[in-house]
C-alpha cells in the first residue's frame, strides 16, 4: 500500500505547547456574549503552526486527540459551533506563561 506523504517530513510539535495555543488562541476570541465558539479546524490551525494543511478537515483531525483531552479536563468546552474556553482553562494558561 502506498503512503500519501502528506506532513511525514514535518516537526512535531509536543501535546504541551499545542495545549498552550489553543488556550491562548481561544483567550484571544473569547466572547462571553457570543454563542459561537472556533471550529475544530480553527484550533488545529493554530495548535501546528508550521504545518500547512491541504483542508481545514485535515487540520480539524490533527487536533482533535489534544481538543478531547482538554475539554474532559474542563480546560475547554463545547459552545455553540465550536469551542470555548473555560475558566479553569483561563488559570492554566496563566500558570502556563508564568513559567
Amino acid at each position: 500500500m502506498a503512503r500519501s506523504g502528506r506532513n511525514e517530513a514535518a516537526p512535531s510539535v509536543p501535546v504541551d505547547q499545542q495545549r498552550a495555543r489553543i488556550l491562548a488562541l481561544l483567550k484571544r476570541h473569547w466572547d462571553a456574549d457570543r454563542d459561537g465558539g472556533l471550529p475544530l479546524s480553527a484550533l488545529g490551525y493554530g495548535a501546528f503552526k508550521e504545518l500547512r494543511f491541504r483542508r481545514p478537515q485535515g487540520a480539524a483531525l490533527a487536533a482533535s486527540r489534544t481538543v478531547r483531552a482538554m475539554c474532559d479536563e474542563g480546560l475547554i468546552r463545547g459552545r455553540g459551533y465550536g469551542y470555548a474556553i473555560t475558566a479553569r482553562g483561563l488559570e492554566s494558561l496563566e500558570i502556563c506563561t508564568e513559567s
